[in-house]
């Protein structure tokens, strides 16, 4: 018997069982349709219920490394080091990549900043979802003595896709500075 075409036109005979797994997040697979046809065809029910169920799952993105987003740069006079700013806008490349900026233009730039409204303080900046192989850290101090934070109800707006924009609120009266770490994991 031939099984070849749209597997809605296979005989009952050869299907048994149609079943749709939502595994974007492999520690919790959702299971968006597991039917039994009755019939020798699926209904007009049973294909819209197909598609919508194909049509809900979206495309986990692509991871991006470090290595390969330098790949895909014309670095002028081998600017291309992690520290190294090839469009002299202060940012290097390497919290370039984490933010999601391009490191050759010099007005795409998240480089941090202090916001104060209403008597509060907070630090925004911008960070892409889909980069690994870093690891990123925010901290606050004086000039000698630097210690990690991290905020319990930051503000995340994504700005697209794959980049957040993220205000996290100081405590009041801080005083210091607020840095941004971003490493390259071994």
């Amino acid at each position: 018997m031939n099984s070849s075409g749209s597997p809605f036109t296979f005989p009952f005979s050869q299907r048994r069982r149609v079943v749709i797994i939502d595994n974007t997040n492999p520690a919790a697979p959702e299971i968006l349709y597991n039917e039994i046809p009755e019939r020798d065809s699926l209904s007009t029910n049973d294909v819209t219920a197909l598609t919508n169920a194909i049509n809900s799952v979206e495309a986990v993105p692509a991871e991006l490394d470090f290595a390969t987003w330098q790949a895909g740069f014309t670095f002028p006079n081998g600017l291309n080091g992690p520290n190294d700013d090839p469009d002299g806008d202060g940012i290097g490349n390497l919290l370039e990549f984490a933010a999601g900026t391009d490191p050759l233009d010099s007005n795409s730039r998240s480089p941090g900043e202090l916001i104060r409204s209403n008597g509060m303080t907070a630090f925004r900046y911008q960070l892409a979802t889909d980069r690994i192989g870093i690891t990123h850290r925010l901290q606050s101090g004086g000039l000698e003595n630097f210690t990690d934070f991290i905020s319990e109800s930051p503000e995340i707006i994504p700005i697209s896709d794959t980049v957040n924009q993220i205000t996290i609120p100081l405590e009041p009266g801080s005083r210091g500075f607020v840095r941004q770490v971003v490493s390259l994991q071994p």
